[in-house]
């Protein structure tokens, strides 16, 4: 998953714990279904320097990754959708 602007901060340790916490399905759950069935964040480096958020708080399975790669891995054919 291709995170940028403000959506960076879904990849760090904590952000999503209280989001739909009183409902079904709590955000935590899903989050931590994604990253336990192998799921991948990629975060935008300049989006998230530019909120001064520190790389050592990411999720396991969330890294810095620019467009270019982003660039290279949708080129190959990969199926790709903006939400």
């Amino acid at each position: 998953m291709w995170l940028s602007s403000e959506g960076v901060r879904l990849a760090l340790n904590g952000y999503v714990d209280p989001i739909r916490a009183d409902q079904k399905p709590p955000v935590k759950r899903v989050h931590d279904q994604f990253i336990e069935k192998g799921g991948r964040f990629y975060v935008c480096p300049i989006c998230f320097k530019d909120r001064d958020l520190d790389e050592g708080e990411l999720v396991e399975n969330a890294e810095l990754k620019g467009a270019s790669p982003l660039m290279e891995f949708a080129g190959d054919g990969a199926t790709t959708f903006t939400y």
